[in-house]
């Protein structure tokens, strides 16, 4: 694998920590979620739905539920939700949320916890489509590596993944963890967004951890997954500050 090294150092470990330490944090803002709701209607039929109405949907992942806003939509395409969010009072809160749904014949609903790095509960070539939005883009580098690598073991051959991350170069100086990256090609990429991103996502625009649309795309590719399209959407006022990628396992890889 080009990009990846191994995690070995005590200096490492510390920072993946802290990485999901700041996640936790953010995904546990009862105020965010009632703000963020609001907003779900649109941004569903503006940046979501016309991406991945195509997908399978038999069996979908929802990675960082928060308050389950997603999941209110995705329940009424999808046949199989598995809801992995860091933190129990969000899976709590879903799970009352849901609790007096009447859903359709077959259909289930379930909401678990993980340690912000891996996707344990979830079994091998078993999920059809993975699915996060409004989320991964506070994620720490290493995370995000760690989180391509779970996905495509979870995917079956042929599925799916939508995933919207920061598109936010990192700052001059700053060390990314596990990847290898030119910083001069970054830092002239005209599909940057106009700030740049430390590692502390708390000291950042929007809380954007460092990650750009071309650095993702090659994790996937060091993870043998095959980029399907990506696009770059402004937020809270920012030109070009996320991207959306889509993104599939190949049945023979």
């Amino acid at each position: 694998c080009i990009l990846c090294t191994t995690v070995t150092t005590h200096e490492n470990t510390n920072k993946l920590t802290h990485g999901v330490s700041q996640m936790s944090e953010v995904t546990g803002n009862d105020e965010y979620f009632a703000l963020a709701e609001r907003h779900m209607s649109p941004q569903w039929n503006k940046f979501i739905w016309p991406h991945i109405k195509y997908g399978n949907f038999d069996n979908v992942v929802e990675i960082a539920f928060g308050h389950c806003r997603n999941t209110e939509k995705l329940r009424h395409v999808a046949r199989t939700i598995t809801g992995v969010d860091i933190n129990r009072e969000n899976a709590d809160f879903c799970r009352a949320r849901f609790k007096d749904i009447q859903l359709a014949d077959g259909q289930r609903l379930e909401f678990t916890t993980n340690d912000g790095k891996h996707l344990n509960s979830i079994p091998s070539n078993s999920a059809t489509f993975v699915y996060s939005w409004d989320a991964m883009m506070h994620f720490d580098p290493a995370v995000m590596q760690g989180y391509v690598k779970e996905i495509r073991r979870i995917l079956v051959p042929d599925g799916m993944a939508f995933v919207h991350h920061a598109n936010m170069k990192p700052c001059p100086g700053v060390a990314m963890p596990l990847i290898e990256w030119e910083a001069s090609t970054m830092v002239r990429d005209e599909e940057q967004g106009p700030m740049c991103a430390s590692l502390d996502i708390r000291r950042n625009p929007h809380m954007r951890a460092p990650m750009t649309k071309r650095l993702f795309a090659r994790l996937l590719q060091a993870a043998n997954l095959t980029v399907l399209e990506q696009t770059l959407i402004d937020w809270g006022g920012v030109r070009r500050m996320d991207c959306i990628t889509v993104f599939k396992k190949e049945r023979y890889s």
